[in-house]
């Protein structure tokens, strides 16, 4: 055999290794034991800890004028804005009430501004944040071969599936990459 076909070979096998379709988000989750829990709405969510930036308590949301219902509103996170979500609106479940604001008083008994309880995503800065009940513990779960895979086409793009005990898993990166959580700037001019 000559060198050039042997060089030949190479290359075909790594075209060949190359052209292979990239993992799919589900099958990027099948190898994933731990997840950061939470709570909305009675039901127990499951995420990749490494987009959750962190969980605080934030001020009420703004509400956007004709936003979507899933939009919660809009807040500030140390100076920056951020949109707030309701997860299970977004997903099309029977929603639960939205959770109030909590409103504490400070040192002389005045009110302060009412918080919610928002988990902040995001995949190297804060992104969006969901209203959630509580915050869970880092979990284990079940093989994502033991899920309950979801049969819905909108749920069927941000949820994994649902492991035998109730936690739905969320795909995170689907989750973040969602254009209904995004508001499109528009421009427009009188003339």
């Amino acid at each position: 055999m000559s060198e050039g076909s042997d060089a030949r070979r190479v290359l075909e096998a790594r075209a060949q290794a190359l052209a292979r379709p990239r993992a799919t988000a589900r099958e990027a989750h099948a190898g994933r034991t731990i997840y950061a829990t939470f709570e909305r709405g009675g039901v127990v969510y499951a995420i990749d800890p490494a987009f959750v930036v962190r969980a605080a308590h934030v001020l009420e949301p703004t509400a956007l004028p004709r936003a979507p219902g899933h939009w919660r509103g809009v807040t500030s996170l140390h100076g920056e804005l951020l949109a707030v979500f309701d997860l299970p609106r977004l997903l099309g479940d029977d929603a639960p009430p939205l959770p109030e604001g909590v409103v504490e008083g400070d040192a002389r008994g005045d009110p302060e501004p009412a918080r919610v309880l928002v988990l902040v995503l995001g995949a190297v800065r804060a992104e969006l944040a969901i209203v959630v009940d509580a915050v869970g513990e880092a979990r284990a779960l079940a093989d994502a071969l033991a899920l309950t895979p979801p049969t819905d086409g909108t749920t069927a793009r941000l949820v994994l599936g649902t492991t035998p005990d109730g936690v739905r898993i969320l795909l995170a990166d689907a989750l973040l990459g969602d254009p209904r959580l995004r508001i499109e700037a528009t421009t427009t001019s009188e003339a």
